[in-house]
């Protein structure tokens, strides 16, 4: 008999146990956010010693993936004794949106498109009106007028630029319902 080859070890050699860039695809995310979730649970079942990569039971990191996705959904999100900077700083986010929604129902803050309509229904009035200043007043302050429009049009234009063909409309004002939690 010849002598005896070493067998490499693979994943399926570990017992079915992947490296961390494995876990990285899975879970889509970086290796940051990986070392973030061991800090606070995600199990590692062979810790990495030497320079040799930490390796991972899948079956074991997405139940504890799912795990922390209900325990998000039921809730706890709002815990504030529940936190972590990712928790910080969606919460953060959801409250300056509800914040905003509550202002555009309230008509304390337009969107674009609506700012720019009403823009444009003003200027048209002010238009308007220019003709009878004209009869009145005369031709010169009638054109200092209409320079003036068209300036604060111009303004207004670079303030609520028109939308590029290409672009997608602007969605509709969102309506108070019921907030959800992140989408992972």
């Amino acid at each position: 008999m010849g002598p005896k080859r070493r067998k490499k070890r693979s994943a399926r050699a570990v017992g079915h146990l992947v490296p961390a860039r494995r876990i990285l695809e899975m879970l889509a995310i970086s290796e940051r956010t990986l070392q973030r979730m061991v800090g606070e649970g995600l199990p590692v079942a062979q810790a990495g010693r030497g320079g040799r990569a930490s390796h991972y039971d899948p079956v074991a990191v997405q139940a504890w993936w799912k795990a922390r996705q209900e325990e998000e959904d039921e809730g706890n999100l709002e815990d504030p004794a529940v936190t972590s900077p990712w928790l910080e700083k969606w919460r953060e986010e959801r409250h300056r949106d509800a914040k905003r929604r509550n202002d555009i129902a309230e008509g304390r803050l337009l969107q674009i498109e609506t700012a720019r309509g009403e823009l444009q229904v003003i200027f048209g009035r002010l238009r308007i009106e220019l003709e009878a200043v004209g009869r009145v007043h005369g031709p010169t302050v009638a054109d200092a007028i209409r320079d003036a429009i068209e300036r604060a049009e111009k303004s207004a234009e670079e303030k609520f630029p028109a939308p590029k063909p290409e672009d997608p409309p602007p969605p509709p004002a969102p309506e108070a319902k019921k907030e959800g939690g992140p989408q992972p």
